[in-house]
Formats: structure tokens, sequence, C-alpha cells
């Protein structure tokens, strides 16, 4: 079977407040060569209908089911497996995350200009309580290897977490995803460290213009090494959405 050029794929767990004007945002941008997988995860809020219903209306789009209700991370790791193996690149959303509408479009052409590069990301627009603001990473977490050949060490390696979120190469990434996601019981605890090594390597591809749109305030956090009994470090102001997982 001819793999997608891009596979979106949605884990969900009762996120009926904004699953469909989440997956309209999907459908509604201007790259269009994508299949997109709702993940539904025994949801008890409606999720599942809202879910068949969009389908049912847009062909790109189809629902996966869970036999039995998997933890969320868990589910995150089903959809990375699943994002590999139909897609030539993937990535995952939230229900309650929205995008400008080149978001796509924006980074797959990044990873099509630099086959070196694995993880497209974007500006990160948080909002909360109604507010906006950009969440902009430290400049040091820029050709980081660079910096240490020439003895320059970066010591500030601050980025928005939401670029877990980004647009990934299913050649190459996934074996760094399970490597990193493994050390951490808790998906969005780790979200940043996860992204670690794809930012240490100079594989990040970070465009200025598309914006992910984030209705909540995850961490954004340094990057952290895990605990010697494999737990990762606490990080303030983590704020999980039970909409995802």
């Amino acid at each position: 079977m001819e793999k997608a050029k891009l596979v979106v794929l949605f884990p969900v767990f009762n996120g009926a407040k904004t699953l469909e004007k989440c997956l309209q945002c999907i459908a509604d941008q201007d790259f269009r060569d994508f299949r997109a997988i709702i993940v539904e995860n025994r949801s008890t809020d409606g999720s599942l209908e809202i879910a068949k219903a969009f389908a049912a209306k847009d062909p790109r789009f189809e629902v996966l089911e869970n036999e039995v209700h998997l933890k969320a991370d868990e589910n995150f790791l089903k959809c990375f497996h699943l994002g590999t193996e139909l897609g030539e690149y993937f990535c995952l959303r939230a229900c309650d995350d929205f995008s400008t509408l080149d978001y796509l479009s924006r980074l797959v052409a990044a990873l099509d200009a630099d086959k070196t590069k694995l993880l497209g990301v974007s500006d990160v627009r948080r909002i909360n309580n109604g507010k906006g603001r950009l969440a902009s990473p430290n400049r040091d977490v820029f050709n980081f290897a660079q910096r240490v050949r020439d003895g320059n060490i970066p010591r500030n390696l601050s980025y928005p977490s939401e670029w877990v979120y980004g647009i990934y190469r299913s050649q190459g990434s996934l074996e760094i995803l399970l490597r990193r996601y493994a050390e951490f019981s808790y998906p969005w605890t780790g979200a940043s460290y996860i992204v670690t090594e794809f930012v240490v390597r100079d594989l990040v591809p970070m465009l200025r213009g598309p914006s992910s749109i984030s209705s909540r305030v995850r961490d954004r956090i340094s990057a952290m090494a895990p605990r010697p009994s494999g737990r990762s470090l606490p990080s303030a102001g983590t704020t999980p959405s039970a909409a995802t997982g």
C-alpha cells in the first residue's frame, strides 16, 4: 500500500468540547494531501460520535476505535507507530490545538527541501484566558552541534514543548521517539525532553510565520535528564489536557 504524504493523528479521549473545531482546522489547511486518523480512546463524552460524524463528511478523515482504553502514553506510542507505518511524514494533534492554515504546507515544504531534517516546527502561540503570547525558543537551541565544536557549549536549551506536535519524517524519527519516550511515564511532562535529541543533533527546521496555537499552557522546560530511577524531573506549570490521550 502506498504511503500517504502526511498522516495526521488525533489521540482523543473526552475532547468533545473542542474536537470538531480542531478537526475542521486541519480540514481547512491549504495542504490537501493528507490522511487523518482519529484514534478514539473509549471516550465517555460524545467524542466518538463527533469524530464519526466528521469522518462521514470528509473522506480524508477516519476513526480508529481502541478496543480498550489505553493510558495516554500507550495511545501516543500507538500513534507514533501508525504514523511511521502509513505516512512519509506524520504529526500528532491534541484536540484543543489549532494552527494557521499554512501550518502543514510550510512544514512539509521545509522537510522536503532538506532531507537531513527530521522534525519540522513553527512558532507557537499560547492562548490563556483569552490572551495570546508567542512562546519562543532560546537562540542557543539552533546550530547546537556547531556551537559545541567551536567550544561554545550552549547553556540554555529551552524551547516550546509544543514542538512535540510538529511534523516528523517517518524515516529516522521513530527510533529517537521510542528511545526518549520510554524514559518517561507521562507524555506531557517529558514533551520537551522527547524533542531534545532532535534539537541537539540539528534535525529541526524552525519556521517563522506559520503558527501552532495552543489553547492551554503546557510546560516549556529546558532540556532535562531523567533521574537515575528513570522518572522525569518535576516540571512547574504543566497543565495536561484530559482531551488528549
